[in-house]
């Protein structure tokens, strides 16, 4: 039977984290080893850590200097022996046969990555959706899934790629990475993670003022896409996706924002992604010239 990693960064979680690792203690799939990195965590954590370590045989306990999330889940990898990468954040938790279900995914349909969604999905459907990596990668671009959660990976996908050290949203640096590296992806539309929403919300970065490195991050997904990827007409459907999505946050999120001082910060910001970006937007067919205008009279206004 092929083992499952599960690798769980912790800090500053000391309240949240046994939720999270009894969740995995109880999975119906058994054969798994349970990595927890404690990333210097002062609250208490790192006894915490220890102590549930003694509850199964099968946790492991990393205890380090505080480096970020991407050092966190970077040092599991390196000592994952699991034929199957699983990446759970230590404030969320998963329904007990969500592991059963993506092994299950993964390896009936000869798959290399297997997808379920957050418990709050909004498609009840429960339609399985099966692709290459770019198939598969636009997909879940559709349906705002384009983070680690939720995915369980054959650990051969990570031979070469690691998260990036000291950047947000790291998943969105890497993921894009791993699918496009995959032959085939089946996705699950049924909800078994349960995301623990706290501040890691983008209204929540925006509130920490960090709407800076989600438009960096999109200015660099925008770019990056053609370095990944020769295949044109998939470049550009990544690239119109990652526009309607800034859009979607700038007439949702931060269209909504009473604080002045934090509304001229997001504005600033999303006219830096528009004026980092704008040859990728106009040379870009399967924009519309109505949404091109559009796009250009709200980043002018910013």
């Amino acid at each position: 039977m092929k083992t499952v990693s599960i690798i769980i960064p912790v800090y500053n979680i000391v309240h949240y984290i046994e939720r999270c690792v009894d969740s995995v203690i109880n999975q119906t799939f058994n054969n798994c080893e349970i990595i927890i990195v404690d990333d210097g965590s002062t609250d208490g954590g790192y006894e915490k850590c220890d102590n549930l370590a003694k509850k199964d045989k099968r946790i492991k306990i990393l205890h380090k200097i505080n480096g970020g999330i991407s050092e966190a889940r970077n040092r599991g990898i390196e000592i994952a022996t699991g034929d199957y990468l699983f990446f759970l954040d230590g404030d969320d938790y998963i329904e007990k046969n969500t592991i059963e279900t993506l092994v299950n995914l993964l390896e009936i349909n000869k798959a290399d990555v297997s997808v379920v969604f957050k418990t709050d999905h909004n498609d009840r459907t429960e339609k399985i959706f099966i692709g290459n990596g770019e198939n598969a990668f636009i997909h879940l671009l559709d349906y705002s899934a384009i983070e680690m959660w939720g995915k369980l990976f054959k650990t051969e996908l990570f031979k070469n790629i690691r998260f990036p050290i000291g950047k947000q949203h790291e998943d969105m640096y890497t993921l894009p990475s791993v699918l496009l590296s995959s032959n085939k992806i089946v996705v699950f539309h049924k909800g078994y993670y349960h995301y623990e929403q706290r501040d890691k919300s983008i209204m929540g970065e925006i509130r920490k003022g960090k709407i800076k490195e989600l438009v960096e991050c999109y200015i660099f997904c925008v770019s990056n896409i053609k370095r990944i990827s020769n295949k044109r007409i998939f470049v550009k459907e990544v690239q119109k996706r990652y526009f309607y999505q800034i859009l979607w946050y700038y007439y949702n999120v931060i269209g909504i924002i009473k604080d002045k001082q934090a509304k001229k910060q997001a504005n600033k910001q999303i006219s830096k992604f528009y004026r980092s970006t704008i040859l990728f937007f106009w040379r870009n067919s399967n924009i519309s010239l109505k949404d091109k205008l559009l796009f250009t009279r709200f980043s002018l206004k910013c």
